[in-house]
This record gives structure tokens, C-alpha cells and sequence, in this order.
């Protein structure tokens, strides 16, 4: 694993194997996972009143996704839901309103690989 701060100082980059990037704030909250073999990009933030998830996912193919949320101890928080990504962006919008506020890991999972979103509420 390896660490590169910009000059700016306002994000971090760090790498998790050879297939994927995430750039992170400054305080360590992922900002988009960056998925080289596949060419996904996955961006999420809760929208402005905390009870919905934005989750923009670009890609080069179409796929058939399942996504879900965990809290930090892993324990599912939503249901399982099934989705087909089209090429090119694609966005989700996720009701959120029954998580109280604390940080959470949107997971989607795509043509045999999983992958994770770190996001936070405050409520």
C-alpha cells in the first residue's frame, strides 16, 4: 500500500492492491473508489438532508449489480437490491432515513469482485 498526499493537501490517494485506487478528504473519508481493471467509478455522499444516499457509478460496460449497506462492524443495514449499470453514469438514489448518524460502507458487488464506498452521516 502506498500513500500520495497533492500538494493541496485536501486529498489523499492510496492504492489497495494493483486493481483499485481510492481518493480520500482530508479526513479520510472516501471521496470515489477508482477501479482500474473494470473502469468503475464509484462516487457517494448522502444528499443535504440525510435521508437519501446519491451514489453515481460510471462505467465502460453494462453489468448486473447488487448493492448493500453495512455499518462499520459489518452488520447489513439495508436489504440487498439488484440493479443493471448501463455504459457511461449511472445513479442511485438510496433512502437512508432510518440510519442514525455514524459512518457506513456501501458495497456493490460486480462481475466477481466487491468493492466498498466508506460514507458518513450526521445527523
Amino acid at each position: 500500500k502506498f500513500i500520495v498526499e497533492n500538494k493541496s493537501k485536501t486529498n489523499i490517494l492510496c492504492s489497495h492492491g494493483s486493481k483499485w485506487l481510492i481518493l480520500l478528504d482530508n479526513n479520510l473519508n472516501s471521496i470515489k473508489n477508482l477501479f482500474v481493471e473494470d473502469k468503475l467509478l464509484i462516487t457517494c455522499y448522502p444528499k443535504s438532508n440525510n435521508d437519501v444516499l446519491r451514489v453515481i457509478i460510471s462505467s465502460d460496460s453494462s453489468y448486473l449489480v447488487t448493492y448493500s449497506i453495512t455499518d462499520t462492524l459489518g452488520k447489513n443495514r439495508t436489504e440487498t437490491q439488484k440493479t443493471n449499470l448501463i455504459e457511461g453514469e449511472n445513479e442511485l438514489e438510496i433512502n437512508i432515513s432510518e440510519l442514525e448518524s455514524g459512518n457506513y460502507i456501501f458495497r456493490v458487488n460486480f462481475n466477481g469482485q466487491s468493492q466498498i464506498v466508506k460514507f458518513a452521516i450526521a445527523r
